[in-house]
């Protein structure tokens, strides 16, 4: 069992055992969900973390869009949120009640969020790797969002 101090367990804790654990829960998740299509789901939309982040995307909308926003901005505000859509997915099947803020978190878009890229909206299919990847946490937050609806 991995202990509360978050210092120790990067010293001590492998990745691939910190994972391991995670897809054990997952795992007994499954074997008792009522939903288990939902968490299948949810599983595999984990892999996203595998994914590198879109920097030659963003670099080139920081070009398309040179007075709009600072790509730098963007970068960090998509870390900000992404970090926290996989945050929320880590706590499923540990607890059932999400805290309000994080809840009040996952009910909103990047878009809505952070209002300032809105101009990236109608344009966003034109940045594949970006894309995809949006998308990617986009359905994880709709999974965990009607993850936790369901109880």
């Amino acid at each position: 069992m991995i202990g509360i101090d978050p210092i120790k367990n990067v010293r001590s804790v492998k990745f691939t055992t910190g994972m391991n654990s995670y897809f054990n829960d997952v795992l007994q998740l499954v074997i008792k969900e009522k939903h288990p299509r939902i968490i299948g789901l949810l599983s595999y939309s984990y892999s996203v973390m595998k994914s590198p982040f879109p920097y030659e995307d963003t670099g080139k909308m920081k070009e398309d869009f040179k007075s709009s926003f600072s790509v730098e901005d963007l970068n960090g505000d998509l870390n900000t949120y992404w970090m926290s859509i996989l945050a929320s997915l880590t706590l499923i099947g540990k607890t059932t009640k999400m805290p309000c803020r994080r809840l009040e978190w996952l009910k909103h878009s990047f878009f809505d969020h952070f209002k300032q890229y809105l101009v990236l909206d109608k344009h966003i299919e034109k940045y594949p790797h970006f894309y995809e990847q949006y998308m990617a946490y986009e359905n994880i937050r709709l999974l965990v969002l009607y993850f936790l609806n369901c109880y």
